[in-house]
């Protein structure tokens, strides 16, 4: 499976993660069952509200699975219209999330969950 996390910067499992997924300035991808890392920059980081296309942030990469601190409803109606799946994370570097995801920790975000605002703490 691989899991995207929308992160602060390109550090590998260290990465710190984005409280939102649109404005994240990186997204490091995680295969599970290979165990293999990739940085994807975020080059659509600067989007006005409501107008985040998931697809284009991720460079064209289709995860399986975000696992997103904070993330608005359109994102979020897309994402899953593309079969992936949404999930929160509460962690601070990715490595932490990696764990909660094993662990079996991560819920399914549903629209209540979403963001109302880029200038909420979600």
């Amino acid at each position: 499976m691989i899991v995207c996390f929308p992160a602060m910067e390109d550090n590998g499992l260290e990465s710190r993660l984005s409280g939102h997924f649109g404005s994240a300035p990186w997204f490091i991808a995680a295969d599970t069952d290979t165990n293999e890392k990739q940085a994807v920059p975020n080059r659509y980081k600067v989007h006005e509200h409501g107008q985040c296309n998931p697809l284009s942030a991720l460079s064209g990469f289709k995860p399986d699975v975000v696992a997103v601190q904070g993330i608005g409803p359109g994102a979020i109606n897309k994402l899953h219209s593309m079969n992936i799946k949404v999930l929160r994370v509460q962690a601070a570097t990715v490595k932490e999330a990696l764990e909660q995801l094993s662990a079996g920790n991560l819920p399914e975000m549903t629209l209540d969950d979403a963001c109302k605002s880029h200038g909420s703490s979600c």
